[in-house]
């Protein structure tokens, strides 16, 4: 029962954020949970550190809601979460954090509007090896049972993320991986993929933008990377997905640069990672190809033996 808690809170976690964000005019349906991210940075020497959990009743009946724990680890670039199973060791997971927490409470009831705060204490933190750490706050809804008719039971579960970076040792070293636009297009990019690996130990909020240059050092696109403040866990990589807008009216054929300008929290400089690409648009290549055909044809009848042009007459 536990494990279909997990998968189905692995599925449903960004569900959540969206009910965290909605519109103050718009009625809330549903167990809301804040924060849906919780990111605590250690300080020098300390030893524990605690924050809570909020979680709403916003359903018109009472629900029984049990509370867990469980370490995680990234999918790589699609930007969900594995959850990781109690028999799986400490040595397989350098990341782990749910040995460290202590829970104030693993059960709650709550009655329709009723509020809880659960609180959430990061214990022996001396013990937490320099680096990132994370774990997810699992909220299973206890099945309700219908005195009537057959009825089908489902756990739904919610999720809230905790993220802790350890004081010191810690890095983000963040680097490109994929090619951005490949050597030749013909379609002008209106969006570009990148994908950044972090090779580091800590979990890394890449910030940046993305442009594309023309032969002449103008910019003729841009867009912005990472505006949900996504987060690329360490030995892992996540996939963005950037919208472009472009600052000029014209595109010529040519030779452009593809500029990606990146940094993590606290860096103070930036990375650049670049990639040439040739762009000709489709109604130039329709437009050369046909200047080719005419050409050949031009040269087929002005130079072939006129016994070639009877045959091929015939």
């Amino acid at each position: 029962m536990k494990r279909i808690v997990v998968i189905l809170a692995a599925i449903i976690y960004v569900a959540v954020f969206g009910l965290n964000r909605a519109d103050a005019g718009a009625s809330t349906v549903g167990i809301v949970i804040t924060p849906t991210i919780k990111q605590i940075n250690l300080t020098q020497s300390q030893q524990s550190a605690i924050y809570q959990e909020q979680v709403t009743n916003h359903l018109p009946y009472t629900v029984t809601i049990g509370i867990s724990a469980e370490d995680f680890s990234s999918l790589n670039q699609n930007g969900g979460i594995h959850f990781i199973s109690d028999t799986q060791t400490d040595a397989g997971n350098p990341h782990g954090l749910v040995n460290n927490l202590s829970l104030g409470q693993t059960q709650i009831v709550l009655a329709p509007n009723q509020t809880a705060f659960v609180p959430v204490t990061i214990n022996r933190i001396d013990s937490l090896a320099a680096g990132g750490h994370y774990a997810a706050i699992l909220f299973a809804l206890q099945p309700v049972l219908s005195p009537k008719g057959n009825h089908v039971m489902v756990n739904e579960g919610l999720a809230s993320l905790l993220f802790v970076a350890t004081y010191g040792n810690g890095t983000q070293m963040l680097r490109v991986t994929n090619s951005l636009p490949g050597s030749f297009t013909a379609n002008f990019p209106k969006s570009m993929i990148v994908v950044l690996q972090n090779d580091g130990n800590t979990q890394s909020t890449p910030r940046g933008v993305v442009q594309i240059i023309d032969s002449s050092h103008h910019v003729v696109s841009q867009g912005q990377l990472n505006v949900n403040s996504g987060l690329v866990l360490p030995q892992s990589n996540g996939l963005f997905s950037v919208p472009m807008n472009q600052v000029t009216d014209r595109l010529w054929p040519g030779i452009y640069t593809a500029r990606v300008v990146y940094s993590h929290d606290g860096q103070a400089g930036y990375s650049i990672s670049e990639q040439r690409f040739l762009y000709i648009s489709k109604p130039v290549i329709a437009t050369i190809v046909i200047i080719i055909l005419l050409v050949m044809v031009y040269i087929l009848r002005k130079f072939a033996p006129r016994k070639m042009l009877y045959s091929i007459k015939r």
